[in-house]
């Protein structure tokens, strides 16, 4: 018969003190993934308040002649101009996702400068401002592109 020799009392834990450091880790784990989670909201929140504040440039319209002649040599007919999240415009992106006539009237912020740059510039020449849901995640409406056509 064997004999078991007694755990010494520094290493000896009790069941209750086992449920209790178990209970300590997982607080840890939920505490982390509330800071992640208060840090990601604050990154969408300084982006949302970027895009709402900045106007089309005249460095933004370099940036997208640029893109045009890549996209030219490539054979393209169009370029992008933003990606952003549907939820950035005032109906949540419905009209562009429904393919409704008004939907620029939904544009907000850097969108809604580039719009206007684009009639203010570009339309009166042939070319055309297009928007596209890029992407529907868990279901729902995700990043809309705006691109200029020719």
């Amino acid at each position: 018969m064997k004999k078991y020799h007694a755990i010494p009392a520094e290493d000896h834990v009790t069941a209750a003190e086992l449920r209790r450091h178990i209970a300590e880790a997982e607080a840890e784990k939920v505490h982390r993934h509330q800071a992640e989670a208060r840090r990601q909201a604050m990154r969408a929140e300084a982006h949302r308040n970027a895009f709402m504040a900045h106007d089309f440039s005249d460095d933004d319209r370099q940036e997208i002649s640029r893109r045009m002649r890549t996209a030219i040599h490539a054979g393209k007919f169009e370029v992008e101009v933003v990606v952003f999240p549907a939820s950035y415009l005032t109906d949540g992106g419905r009209a562009i996702n429904n393919d409704d006539p008004a939907w620029t009237e939904t544009l907000t912020g850097y969108a809604r400068s580039c719009f206007e740059a684009y009639v203010d510039l570009a339309k009166s020449d042939g070319y055309r401002f297009l928007a596209r849901v890029l992407n529907y995640p868990k279901g729902r409406l995700g990043d809309v592109g705006l691109y200029l056509a020719w």
